[in-house]
């Protein structure tokens, strides 16, 4: 007895020693691994640490010279962007996943005194975004003077949980398909009609009599019309009416030379005698000297000119070959800048018939043949004559008035003239009217009469077979009254004969359809619907703000606080 219990009170020590090292090994793996709830506040430092990433690189980057530059004008940038641009690392949230690189994103909207940064970050189980008013600092110099209107205030930092429900899932039920919003299925229906009868095959027909009834038939004859004018005399009105002359005008644009006498012109020639010179030149031949290179030429036939017109912004100096006279000013090439840059029509003579000799005071230069003779040779110098003043074409509008016999002129109206409102008696005539008193009378000007033409019935007449009386046409007709039978028949008029039958019923059928006690199932498919059944999961995240008041309804204060300026 005692050999038995022994066995069994070990047993029992035993499993009570592997409950208690279980127990303990639970609670070493609570205390070493914490729960989810437990880690809930580094879980959310880790996404309070890497918006404010967001924020902080945002700042650096957003220069003066990329900030917007209108009121209510925005730039944005995406967290794809941002990480191509290696404005900052790349990150994860608390559960080790990246997060949305679109639905992230930083902004800057100018508003009147201040540039607002909105920093979202949008996570797998978390979204939340922050607002930073970035008020009077460096970037004054796009907002304007801070000047001592402003005044710095405290703001504190709030936070508060947000819940998104989203949809997960969206099952049907066994047998049903997605179909748009509903789950379908095709279902198997039935309706019942009334079956056709069978009637025994011991029908006689007969052909159905028709029955007549001779009456006399009255129709309208038919008329035969003529046109006839009738006449009145119209109603006259003798008014006074006095004729105007209405005033339009149209303010133009032309131009006028106006003479500026600050800025005279003056044309240089060769006029102007300084000297002769003693030279060596064969008799009948014609020398001049041009004084800037001291150079002899000689004409080489009888002295000719060839002339030609062209426009010039400055006018050259005669040159003993060359000579410029000034003919105007060309309005057509200036235009509105003649007043800054003048052009001028210039007509330009150049001698055509002579030759460049080096020195004449050697017979051997001279390649004509002829009596060698010493010459005097004139040397003329330059000399400026005043030929007048510039003048500027200066733009002026002056009215230009036109009259007209209407108050609505449309063809002054379309080119650009405008109705001044002003008139003048023209002259006052007596104008006669004439009128007729009856609306469908028309006044006809050359009989000076009221007239309307009416159609009048000349005669009346009827078909060969009918008899005119007055204006009806009489005929004698039969007249179908209805249908009958012979004795003992019975006339169907849906089946258009007649009928003697015993009527017995022998059975039914259907034309479409199961037969079932004297009625027809029709078996058919249709289309069930029902709604799915969907699920949905709590996304949580937090939210953050700024206020200056020290308390906010519904928010949680972080314990952060900042400095803002203002107005």
């Amino acid at each position: 007895m005692n050999t038995e219990q022994t066995p069994k009170r070990s047993l029992v020590v035993s499993l009570l020693l592997r409950l208690l090292i279980i127990l303990i090994i639970v609670f070493l793996l609570i205390w070493f691994f914490p729960t989810r709830k437990s880690l809930n506040p580094l879980y959310q430092d880790v996404f309070r640490t890497n918006i404010n990433s967001m924020k902080e690189a945002a700042e650096k980057y957003y220069t003066n010279e990329r900030l917007p530059k209108n009121v209510n004008e925005t730039v944005k940038m995406t967290l794809k962007e941002m990480l191509d641009k290696h404005l900052l690392l790349p990150f994860v949230d608390k559960n080790g996943n990246y997060c949305s690189l679109e639905n992230s994103y930083v902004e800057i909207t100018r508003k009147e005194t201040e540039f607002e940064l909105k920093v979202n970050l949008s996570c797998d189980e978390e979204t939340a975004y922050i607002i930073e008013h970035l008020g009077c600092d460096d970037k004054c110099l796009l907002l304007g003077d801070c000047s001592s209107s402003y005044k710095d205030i405290t703001e504190y930092e709030f936070k508060r949980q947000t819940v998104n429900k989203v949809l997960t899932s969206s099952k049907c039920a066994t047998g049903y398909t997605k179909k748009g919003n509903l789950c379908v299925r095709n279902v198997t229906k039935t309706k019942t009609v009334a079956a056709k009868a069978i009637y025994e095959n011991n029908t006689e027909t007969a052909s159905k009599i028709p029955v007549y009834k001779d009456e006399e038939v009255v129709t309208k004859a038919k008329p035969t019309y003529e046109t006839v004018t009738l006449t009145k005399n119209p109603t006259v009105t003798r008014n006074e009416v006095k004729v105007y002359d209405y005033k339009y005008a149209k303010e133009q644009t032309y131009y006028e030379e106006e003479v500026d006498k600050t800025k005279p012109i003056y044309h240089t020639t060769y006029d102007n005698l300084l000297t002769y010179k003693t030279i060596k030149t064969c008799s009948g031949y014609t020398y001049f000297i041009d004084t800037k290179t001291n150079g002899v030429y000689q004409v080489t036939g009888k002295q000719s000119w060839s002339s030609y017109e062209t426009t010039m912004h400055e006018i050259p100096s005669d040159t003993p070959t060359t000579k410029y006279e000034v003919l105007g000013m060309s309005y057509e090439e200036c235009k509105a800048s003649c007043a800054l840059n003048p052009v001028y029509r210039v007509r330009v003579s150049k001698l055509t018939n002579y030759k460049y000799i080096n020195d004449v005071n050697s017979v051997t230069s001279v390649t004509a043949k002829c009596n060698v003779t010493e010459q005097k040779v004139p040397v003329y110098g330059q000399k400026s004559t005043f030929v007048g003043y510039q003048t500027n074409r200066v733009e002026k509008t002056r009215w230009d008035v036109k009259w007209s016999d209407t108050k609505t002129d449309k063809t002054l109206l379309n080119n650009g003239y405008v109705y001044t409102n002003i008139r003048k008696l023209k002259e006052t005539k007596v104008n006669e009217t004439y009128s007729c008193d009856a609306s469908d009378y028309k006044y006809n000007s050359t009989t000076k009469k009221c007239e309307k033409q009416v159609q009048q019935v000349k005669n009346y007449t009827c078909s060969a077979n009918e008899t005119l009386k007055g204006t009806d046409c009489y005929k004698k007709v039969s007249k179908l009254t209805g249908y009958k039978c012979n004795a003992g028949f019975t006339l169907d008029e849906q089946n258009n004969m007649c009928v003697k039958k015993n009527s017995k019923v022998v059975g039914y059928k259907c034309d479409q359809g199961t037969l079932k006690d004297k009625k027809c199932v029709i078996t058919y498919t249709a289309e069930e619907t029902k709604k799915p059944t969907n699920t949905y999961k709590n996304v949580y995240g937090v939210e953050y703000t700024w206020s200056s008041k020290k308390t906010l309804s519904g928010w949680t204060a972080t314990g952060k606080t900042r400095t803002k300026t203002t107005k």
